[in-house]
């Protein structure tokens, strides 16, 4: 006997029955959905970088930035972004503590300087 389109032989539902034999809580989902999180979030501070006017405020984000990357790819074991930001946050570090002097110091300084 044939059963009609979207029901199984028992009368439940596809969809129902899914549901039923589906684990409750699946670690490997939840590790992969905090991965996606974690890898949009720093890509998203370093597109944030782009809309910044202020110099300290570019630099700020890129820091942040750079180490959201490194938890990224230091829980994923990517080598090549791990050095990559290693490398860049002490640039990013040395430019925010130039950009915060010049704001410091005024225009009559900066005047100077160049």
């Amino acid at each position: 006997m044939s059963s009609p389109v979207g029901v199984m032989t028992d009368g439940t539902p596809p969809l129902i029955l899914a549901t039923i034999n589906r684990p409750p809580f699946r670690t490997r989902d939840v590790c992969r959905a905090v991965g996606r999180f974690r890898r949009l979030f720093a890509s998203s501070l370093v597109f944030l970088t782009f809309y910044m006017k202020d110099m300290v405020a570019l630099r700020l984000i890129a820091l942040c930035s750079n180490v959201a990357f490194l938890i990224y790819a230091g829980l994923l074991h990517l080598a090549p972004i791990l050095i990559l930001h290693s490398l860049l946050i002490p640039i990013n570090a040395r430019r925010l503590l130039c950009a915060w002097r010049d704001q410091q110091a005024g225009p009559s300084q900066r005047a100077r300087r160049v």
